[in-house]
């Protein structure tokens, strides 16, 4: 987070943070954890604005809207 929010990094995929391993779960229909490989896969149509899906996909698990 500190890449993306504080030093504005366009291209960060945290495949180690929860909220997006469930989030790649969720949205893509795997009922299985996706290994690091298969999310790097399925994230690099994405590059180099990595960053905006991985906001995207965290926002999509939050049940009410936010206000930043």
């Amino acid at each position: 987070m500190f890449l993306i929010f504080h030093l504005l990094r366009p291209d960060v995929l945290p495949l180690g943070d929860i909220g997006i391993q469930k989030a790649m779960r969720l949205h893509f229909n795997d009922r299985n954890p996706m290994s690091e490989d298969a999310m790097r896969a399925k994230a690099e149509p994405w590059r180099p604005w990595r960053s905006v899906a991985v906001w995207y996909l965290w926002r999509s698990l939050d049940p009410h809207p936010v206000d930043y």
